[in-house]
């Protein structure tokens, strides 16, 4: 199913756990993680996973897997990541 159509279904189900009516554009997570240089002292926590719309930029960054903790609270989200 296109992205788009579950972000916004699962905000009609539940707007009080997903903030938005559709994922972030590349341009704006680019934006986001301007400036953000995570390594093995510091690490990256994104909250609202969504369908990983940020998450793809962070990949990119990230040095490791101890360096990332994403936490998504709709299930019907989460598998997109």
């Amino acid at each position: 199913m296109n992205e788009n159509i579950e972000f916004l279904q699962a905000f009609l189900k539940n707007p009080g756990k997903v903030g938005s009516i559709k994922p972030s554009s590349p341009e704006l997570a680019q934006k986001m993680i301007d400036g953000i240089a995570p390594n093995a002292n510091s690490a990256v926590l994104e909250l609202g996973v969504g369908t990983g719309a940020i998450t793809k930029f962070l990949q990119n960054i990230v040095p490791d897997e101890h360096s990332y903790l994403g936490i998504e609270l709709d299930r019907g989200l989460a598998h997109c990541a």
